[in-house]
């Protein structure tokens, strides 16, 4: 029989001979979970560059958003008072600028 195992020191086929099938069960389980956790060791190595880049990505996506928030504001903010100026003839009051912002916050 041929094991096509690649995880290290799980190349040989195991036996379980149990008399309590829940025994059996278990022990088995048990091997199979000490697989995977070598095996997702062996990954999470091998693939570690695709973490830092997706967190890399992430912290820029983050600065980007924040910048743009941070753009709107100034120019809702902007508007609004050019707006409130070329309608009423004065400066917005303060609680229409406020709304403004909440909204921008919020959505």
């Amino acid at each position: 029989m041929h094991n096509d195992a690649h995880v290290p020191n799980f190349e040989q086929p195991k036996c379980f001979i149990n008399a309590s099938s829940q025994h059996q069960v278990h022990d088995t389980m048990q091997y199979l979970e000490r697989i995977a956790d070598a095996a997702s060791e062996i990954l999470k190595d091998k693939f570690q560059y695709v973490s830092d880049q997706l967190e890399l990505n992430s912290k820029q996506h983050q600065a980007v958003k924040g910048r743009f928030v941070s753009y709107l504001q100034e120019h809702v903010l902007s508007v609004s008072t050019r707006l409130a100026t070329i309608f009423t003839g004065r400066r917005a009051p303060a609680g229409i600028l406020v709304v403004c912002l909440v909204l921008l916050k919020t959505g």
